[in-house]
């Protein structure tokens, strides 16, 4: 949103990347890479798009999870046009007793710019 005339504009550069990761990582595919469950995707001309992350909110955080979901959100990543694959994207998830869940994920840009996205979620 421009901050003067409160008009919206479209991001570009870095700023479009970090959103279209977010929108890889929130979109729904017709089958979760984690959870391998089947629905009805977000994209219906593109039903292997996105990574669903949002389904997974409830879910019983195991360390087996934990692996898994960091992995898939690492190639959900490097799949995005202007990310670079050396170094590779870092994933860190934690959890804690309440069953929050955070996620952190570190990458660079063919910018050359260190971008990180955090997401948090209740397990």
């Amino acid at each position: 949103m421009d901050p003067v005339s409160g008009k919206l504009t479209f991001s570009t550069g870095f700023e479009m990347m970090r959103q279209f990761i977010l929108r890889r990582l929130l979109t729904n595919p017709k089958k979760n890479p984690v959870s391998q469950v089947v629905t009805i995707p977000d994209y219906l001309f593109h039903p292997e798009y996105g990574l669903g992350i949002g389904t997974y909110v409830g879910e019983r955080v195991t360390q087996k999870f934990m692996t898994d979901l960091s992995q898939s959100i690492i190639e959900g990543i490097r799949s995005e046009p202007g990310v670079l694959t050396s170094p590779p994207p870092q994933v860190q998830i934690t959890s804690s007793p309440s069953g929050l869940v955070q996620i952190f994920a570190v990458f660079y840009s063919t910018l050359g710019v260190q971008s990180v996205i955090g997401l948090q979620m209740q397990g």
